[in-house]
């Protein structure tokens, strides 16, 4: 399931990505605070590395909460309430890039969250 929704979530992000960089979205002169261009691989492995995550974090769960479908969803709105902060430190991004990456950070939490929580509802006997 999970590698799946990786599959679903980086095809989608693929395809913002590319319509992001045919509008400008992504000069390569604004880098991150790690120094490097926002690039389709890198935004591929972080999508990837997002759902995966998810995916770890709610078999954590599913392992030490009696609720783990709540404590998904909890956990979720957290970490996405997070991560809107990130696109706004990067120094000299215009506003189509943030409002880009933004959109990105929501595909990935939308199509791994969804995953989860219907591979969650179907296996519930």
């Amino acid at each position: 399931m999970a590698p799946l929704a990786a599959l679903v979530a980086s095809v989608i992000n693929a395809g913002l990505y590319s319509i992001g960089e045919a509008f400008g979205a992504f000069p390569s002169d604004v880098l991150t605070p790690a120094g490097m261009p926002i690039t389709l691989a890198g935004v591929l492995a972080l999508t990837v590395a997002g759902v995966l995550g998810a995916a770890v974090v709610y078999a954590v769960l599913g392992r030490t909460v009696r609720r783990p479908v709540r404590a998904l969803v909890l956990v979720s709105v957290v970490v996405f309430a997070v991560m809107i902060l990130p696109p706004f430190v990067i120094d000299g991004a215009p506003t189509v890039m943030i409002a880009m990456l933004q959109l990105l950070h929501l595909t990935t939490a939308v199509v791994a969250v969804g995953a989860l929580l219907r591979f969650a509802t179907t296996r519930r006997p």
